[in-house]
């Protein structure tokens, strides 16, 4: 089989669904779909020529992001929900091993032990507060007395 112009409909298609597949979910499946718009093209264009398989591609095009757009979207959204982990966020917490710029230490936190780290030093024995989790490491800020 020899190349033609219409084969440019398939690989444009092959390298959208590749791009897809590199890229994530981040498009939101539209290169995905237009790859396979154009995929669709590529026999209309084999056999009724590449203008055909061109408008086909268009129609299909058009169709998707017009009717079906939204719902691939509302059924691929991604929900976030809090972790375990997220929870910590804001809580107080004893430290149990000094803390300093240049070491981690530890806090502790509803009876467990967690490795922590801050800018500034804090003493063991004084409470910090947890300001975000980076891996298994909370980094925590001193608390301020009121």
């Amino acid at each position: 089989m020899s190349f033609t112009s219409s084969h440019i409909l398939l690989f444009l298609g092959l390298i959208f669904i590749l791009a897809e597949l590199i890229i994530g979910a981040a498009t939101g499946f539209d290169l995905f779909l237009v790859g396979l718009t154009l995929i669709l093209g590529f026999p209309v264009a084999l056999k009724f020529g590449f203008n055909a398989g061109l408008v086909t591609t268009i129609i299909l095009s058009i169709l998707y992001f017009v009717l079906g757009r939204r719902f691939v979207k509302k059924n691929l959204s991604l929900l976030s929900h809090r972790s375990n982990i997220d929870q910590l966020i804001n809580k107080e917490a004893l430290v149990t091993k000094e803390i300093t710029p240049h070491g981690p230490g530890a806090v502790k936190i509803n009876n467990e032990l967690w490795r922590a780290a801050s800018t500034k030093t804090i003493p063991q024995g004084k409470t910090a507060i947890v300001k975000s989790v980076e891996g298994i490491t909370l980094n925590v800020v001193p608390k301020i007395k009121n």
